[in-house]
């Protein structure tokens, strides 16, 4: 019965992740079931069939992109990112917990991975720097892969610690590599976003040049348009003064024929 439980905590806790990182467009409370509900059924499938770790993660990642999908405004590349990177998190706490184990024996490592993994759940959602980020899709891909690396590195030697019992060695390998790819990330975090605003400021000065160049060349045909203008009313007037209506009408249908091929600037 406990580690239904504990199945039913980390699935609201995932939905609660997820879903705080995402646009929903409709129907929250659903969205928000669905992806606890389907995501505890493969977490519990996974209890009674024993498969690997690495495949359940995944299989979490595949199925909580899909199931957003239908309720959010983000797009693939979007949603792929943010489950991807709940899984990788998922896993540095996991480590986490199995350090803060060997230090302490009697501890509740479920309670604690779970306190662990909704502490920093609040963390990031509290962080407003990560959200609302542009990301292009290469990018972002590259980042879904990168975040993707890291969590299989890390379940590797998750599964490494768990089969041989790792004495001090392993332990301080799998210190390493949390440090190292909980630096990695920030580093990433930062870099993207240090990208993003350089590429969003090159946009907007290239775009503030664009409209420039029209202003110039709008204002330069309008004082053309000007002259020709006063030129326009000075022959009608002529003509009108020597009643020249013939002269009149061919003037007339040869300025509407140059207006009708006159290119328009949107």
């Amino acid at each position: 019965m406990e580690w239904i439980i504990i199945n039913v905590i980390e699935s609201i806790l995932l939905s609660w992740f997820i879903s705080s990182l995402v646009d929903i467009k409709c129907k929250k409370w659903l969205y928000r079931f669905l992806l606890a509900a389907v995501n505890l059924s493969i977490i519990t499938l996974s209890n009674y069939m024993n498969m690997y770790d690495l495949f359940l993660s995944t299989a979490v990642i595949i199925t909580s992109t899909i199931i957003s999908h239908f309720f959010t405004y983000n797009t693939w590349s979007e949603l792929l990112l943010i489950t991807t990177f709940e899984g990788a998190f998922s896993t540095i706490t996991t480590c986490f917990t199995i350090f803060i184990s060997l230090q302490w024996s009697q501890v509740n490592l479920s309670l604690i991975n779970r306190i662990l993994y909704g502490l920093g759940t609040y963390i990031i959602i509290k962080n407003k720097n990560l959200e609302k980020r542009y990301l292009n899709k290469k990018v972002t891909y590259e980042l879904i892969l990168i975040l993707y690396f890291i969590h299989y590195v890390l379940q590797q030697f998750l599964q490494l610690f768990i089969v041989i019992k790792s004495d001090l060695p392993e332990i301080l390998i799998t210190i390493v590599m949390m440090v190292l790819c909980i630096f990695v990330l920030i580093l990433l975090f930062m870099e993207i976003s240090k990208m993003n605003l350089a590429q969003e400021e090159y946009k907007r000065l290239k775009q503030e040049k664009k409209n420039e160049e029209t202003l110039s060349y709008l204002y330069d045909q309008l004082k053309i348009t000007k002259h020709d203008l006063k030129h326009d009313f000075d022959l009608l007037n002529y003509y009108i003064e020597i009643n020249n209506f013939e002269k009149i009408e061919d003037f007339i249908i040869s300025r509407k024929t140059m207006i009708d091929y006159m290119p328009t600037l949107i």
